[in-house]
């Protein structure tokens, strides 16, 4: 399997686990300048792949990662499926135009961002119309996309959620390997440790979080050993850290940037809860997932896609919405909580993860609809 993406700084293109990944760098700089790049490497990467190569299926995961492709794409003649996580344009909108920023407070837009969000709604659009069938990785994700594209309402489709690697994220095995495994992060063995492993923009609510965190703080009986790990990079992480200090909590909030192998899964297995502070647009949530099969209580705000996923575990796991009272709430329910009902909760997310979210029934049913459905055009 051949993929061609965007550089993480994790992959640099040798076989990896079967897949051969064919990379371009990412560019800083202004909006225009970085689409031009893109444009021009992945159609320099795809004309190179597809004179060596030919494929017997193609699966688009954005419109962005297929920038220039659209003429080559539509007279490639196999089958092609769009696997739609988020429309481009409305993620655009909520980190530039109507996004809500630290405090709840709606950024300006201007003519610029208007135009932007535009071609990159018709641009999805376009490439959406090539593909012979799409995939969502929720229902609530296929009610956004039909919403924002009911020209897809005709084509065949499939929810097929996404996966946690049941190697890399389990539970720890017993007391004194969570100990162990605070020690080596450097927390304390008593600590009561409440992680969360999120984009630091505006739609993710890290900034509530931390404010519901601060409230917790001030209710809970024991707040000296409280934690509020955040694992994770973006735009925010400035104004997140100024927002602790003036909350008061900048000695209780960790953040560690962004967080990858080996250390992720030891984040998860050594907290004790895992919030989702969703604001808008959660199309799944793979991190919950994740955290779920670490054997992790994961609570979260009722958006987009995780009540599917956490409703399958406990209705109470659910946040209503998305204010710092309500996360503020939850939270002290867990803080409160004997130790055994945690663990409870814990082993049967592990379970319900196990046999609903696992990469290798999904990739066998993703096979099966490009084989079955997915028809060429």
């Amino acid at each position: 399997m051949d993929a061609i993406c965007r550089s993480s700084g994790e992959i640099a293109g040798p076989d990896s686990g079967g897949m051969v990944f064919h990379t371009y760098d990412d560019m800083p700089g202004g909006e225009l300048r970085r689409l031009l790049y893109y444009w021009r490497s992945i159609r320099r990467l795809y004309e190179g792949y597809i004179s060596e190569v030919s494929p017997d299926a193609v699966v688009l995961h954005c419109s962005s990662a297929a920038l220039g492709l659209s003429g080559m794409l539509g007279r490639l003649d196999v089958p092609k499926v769009y696997y739609f996580h988020s429309p481009w344009h409305l993620e655009y909108e909520l980190l530039h135009g109507r996004g809500c920023g630290v405090g709840g407070g709606c950024l300006p837009r201007c003519p610029l961002e208007v135009a932007m969000s535009s071609v990159r709604r018709r641009h999805e659009g376009k490439y959406l119309g090539l593909c012979g069938g799409v995939v969502t990785l929720s229902e609530s994700m296929r009610e956004v996309m039909l919403g924002v594209h009911p020209g897809v309402s005709g084509k065949p489709h499939a929810v097929i959620p996404g996966g946690a690697d049941s190697v890399k994220f389990r539970p720890v095995a017993n007391r004194d390997e969570k100990a162990r495994t605070r020690r080596d992060l450097g927390f304390a063995e008593d600590d009561f440790i409440i992680l969360t492993t999120r984009r630091l923009v505006p739609r993710t609510g890290v900034d509530v979080l931390i404010e519901a965190f601060a409230e917790v703080c001030e209710m809970a009986e024991s707040h000296g050993r409280l934690k509020l790990v955040v694992t994770g990079s973006g735009v925010m992480e400035a104004d997140l850290r100024r927002l602790a200090v003036d909350k008061g909590v900048s000695g209780s909030v960790i953040f560690t940037g962004h967080v990858g192998g080996v250390r992720l899964s030891e984040h998860y297995r050594c907290s004790d809860i895992f919030v989702m502070p969703t604001r808008h647009l959660e199309g799944f949530g793979l991190s919950t997932v994740e955290a779920m099969a670490s054997g992790l209580p994961v609570v979260g705000t009722d958006v987009g896609a995780t009540r599917e996923i956490l409703s399958k575990v406990s209705d109470e796991l659910l946040i209503e919405e998305c204010t710092s009272k309500a996360i503020a709430g939850k939270i002290l329910e867990f803080v409160r909580k004997p130790s055994a009902d945690i663990e409870e909760l814990g082993r049967k997310s592990t379970i319900v993860a196990a046999e609903h979210f696992t990469w290798e029934g999904h990739a066998e049913r993703l096979v099966e609809f490009i084989l079955n459905t997915a028809v060429k055009c």
